[in-house]
């Protein structure tokens, strides 16, 4: 095989390696980082709370069909008011679910999180997990 012919032929197998490359590393910052889970694993009952710098992300899954939804208490300042302020949002959508919010917080401050479980049944609150401290 010639050098011209093994360029050729490199090229499309090297652009395909560099494309892969890049959307991995790009993928690599999306990653989430679990702030509560019950129970911790698998995640196959109750669920999980993620957030993700990236676009300020948080999320809620709801990973089992026990009529509980899976909620999250955050404080965090976002850029709208630059004020810090206590948000809390539930994933009531049922197993296998997850609910994400896109927000706006100031860069560098504290994101503090808790995740817990609200059982509609009989409205009651159960499973705080501790309040965990991130940065936006």
């Amino acid at each position: 095989m010639t050098l011209r012919r093994l360029r050729r032929s490199l090229v499309p197998v090297l652009a395909a390696f560099f494309a892969l490359a890049i959307a991995t590393s790009a993928e690599a910052k999306d990653v989430d980082t679990i702030i509560w889970a019950t129970p911790a694993s698998p995640y196959n009952d109750n669920g999980r709370v993620y957030f993700s710098t990236n676009g300020d992300h948080i999320g809620i899954y709801d990973d089992s069909a026990d009529g509980e939804s899976v909620c999250v208490d955050f404080y965090a300042t976002p850029v709208s008011t630059g004020k810090r302020k206590l948000y809390a949002e539930c994933n009531s959508g049922g197993a296998g679910t997850r609910k994400d919010f896109n927000f706006d917080f100031v860069e560098n401050t504290d994101v503090t999180i808790r995740g817990w479980m609200f059982d509609r049944s009989n409205n009651s609150d159960h499973h705080f997990g501790s309040w965990r401290s991130t940065v936006a």
